[in-house]
This record gives C-alpha cells, sequence and structure tokens, in this order.
C-alpha cells in the first residue's frame, strides 16, 4: 500500500469514528428565559420525571431568571402571578435536567420538588441552595 491511500484509509477510518462518536453523544437542550419579577415571595413548583439538580442563586431585584439543560428533551418555564407568583418549570422527555434560578435577593421562595412531599423554603437571607432528586414520581 502506497503512503497516499495508507493517508486516505487512516482519514476515512478517522471520519468514521467521529460520525459514529457524534451518533452516540446526548443532544443537550438548553432554555433561558427572563421575567419581570417584583413580588415578595414565589413557589417554585417542579412537574419533572426525570432525575436533576435545581440551584438557587440570589441576582438583582425585579428579575428573575431561568437556565435550564436537559438530555433528550426539553424544559419549559412559566410565571404565573394568580393567585399567587408561582414559576413553574417542566421537563419532557429528558434523561436528566439541570436548572439555575436567579431571584431577586429580598424574595423568599418556596420549592414544591419532584420527590418530596413537603415544600422547602429558603428565606431571603440564604444566598444560593442546590437541591438534587434522582427520580420522580412517574418514572
Amino acid at each position: 500500500m502506497t503512503r497516499n491511500a495508507r493517508t486516505r484509509t487512516l482519514a476515512v477510518t478517522i471520519v468514521l469514528a467521529l460520525l459514529a462518536f457524534a451518533g452516540t453523544t446526548r443532544a443537550h437542550e438548553i432554555t433561558r428565559r427572563t421575567f419581570t419579577f417584583l413580588g415578595e415571595r414565589l413557589t417554585i413548583t417542579l412537574t419533572v420525571d426525570a432525575p436533576g439538580t435545581l440551584r438557587v442563586i440570589r441576582g438583582e431585584a425585579g428579575r428573575l431568571e431561568v437556565i435550564a439543560r436537559a438530555e433528550d428533551g426539553f424544559v419549559v418555564a412559566g410565571l404565573a402571578d394568580r393567585p399567587r407568583d408561582e414559576l413553574r418549570l417542566a421537563a419532557i422527555g429528558a434523561d436528566r435536567v439541570e436548572i439555575i434560578v436567579v431571584a431577586p435577593a429580598d424574595t423568599r421562595i418556596a420549592l414544591r420538588l419532584p420527590d418530596r412531599r413537603r415544600e422547602e423554603i429558603i428565606g431571603h437571607l440564604e444566598p444560593t441552595a442546590a437541591y438534587d432528586w434522582t427520580d420522580a414520581p412517574g418514572r
């Protein structure tokens, strides 16, 4: 085999290996939403059927941000103001979700996580909080 033929064979092998690797990697859907939020209390409700992580950090007044990533699925976010201020997060078809919520510094937050019956409370003096769940009801 000539040197050019070996180089072409090696190049074809590398390209095929890269294509096979690209076919096995998971797609990540990233969601980013920003809401104006002027309330003092916020409820965050997660409706997911996949394991995941939620991190809450404090940000600037009047602004609520959501950044979420889902493996092989989607995360959607919506802010409802009646009967109370509620950020609703849902994951659809995901194998795993990771969510970051940046909430105003002076906001009291109640969390409804998928694997807990009781609400978790984050007081306005807590600068960060992190929650993990390994599975969710209905999975």
